[in-house]
């Protein structure tokens, strides 16, 4: 997947409209950011053959460290 595919996907679980995340958002600015967001990422990754504890999750700030987690899976 590419990096802009990827952050369509987070946009899809993260319940936000199309276009409006990019690279310098603030998690904690998006309201779908929350445990169920967080299991809609966990699934991303999943996909992507990529597991990472919850707990990494959490403290991700931004889009850009979430892109940092799945960057094996980014093209």
């Amino acid at each position: 997947m590419t990096k802009q595919e990827f952050i369509q996907e987070l946009e899809f679980v993260l319940n936000t409209e199309a276009g409006m995340l990019t690279e310098d958002t603030v998690l904690s600015s998006i309201a779908g950011w929350d445990s169920t967001g967080m299991l809609g990422v966990v699934a991303i990754l999943d996909d992507a053959g990529i597991t990472v504890p919850i707990v990494k999750l959490r403290n991700s700030t931004t889009v850009t460290e979430l892109i940092k987690i799945a960057e094996n899976a980014i093209e």
